[in-house]
């Protein structure tokens, strides 16, 4: 019992950075404090950068794991689910901007996230 009250706080930790104002904020910090990741797994497009993104901030914030994640992105109804993807595709775009166009060394993550 006490460990399904403790995946069910985690869950609702996850679900609480992930339906948040705090969320953007979260996923800029990714680019920010793990750029070797983060560039591993934004420039390759074949893979569902938004996903890496949601777990990545629920990760940096909360230290939880993808199985965590999982689950409390599936507890978010359609609309909140949409919200977070348009958030990450924002912080995707800000990524892009940074590493992938000719604006690679006139930014720094904390101008473009503001």
């Amino acid at each position: 019992m006490y460990e399904n009250n403790k995946w069910n706080d985690k869950i609702e930790l996850a679900i609480e950075l992930l339906w948040s104002d705090n969320l953007y904020n979260s996923m800029c910090k990714v680019l920010k404090e793990r750029p070797i990741s983060s560039n591993e797994n934004l420039t390759n497009i074949s893979q569902n950068r938004q996903a890496y993104l949601w777990q990545a901030s629920c990760c940096l914030e909360y230290w939880l794991s993808s199985d965590i994640t999982i689950k409390a992105r599936q507890k978010l109804d359609k609309n909140t689910q949409n919200k977070a993807n348009l958030i990450a595709d924002d912080v995707i775009r800000l990524f892009e901007i940074k590493h992938i166009t000719k604006y690679y060394s006139l930014f720094t993550y904390e101008e473009l996230c503001q």
